[in-house]
């Protein structure tokens, strides 16, 4: 499965993600996508056939994307 980690989380997430063996990309790590809005980042992400990891589920959930390719996967803090 190919990530794409949305900008609020850590560069190093996708660091230790890789050194796994996973393709996993960081939002922190691509110029031309920082600070730009969820749509342009959920379109990247589709024309690059990733998924973004993201712990704001609400920002794409509210607009009517088209159908999504390969998916979407959130990240929800759990309490301990």
């Amino acid at each position: 499965m190919r990530l794409l980690l949305d900008e609020m989380l850590s560069l190093r997430i996708a660091i230790e993600l890789r050194d796994r063996g996973d393709d996993a990309k960081a939002v922190m790590e691509t110029p031309t996508l920082r600070k730009r809005p969820d749509d342009e980042i959920f379109f990247h992400a589709q024309g690059d056939s990733r998924v973004i990891v993201t712990r704001n589920v609400q920002d794409f959930r509210v607009r009517p994307y088209p159908a999504i390719n390969p998916g979407r996967m959130s990240l929800t803090p759990v309490s301990c």
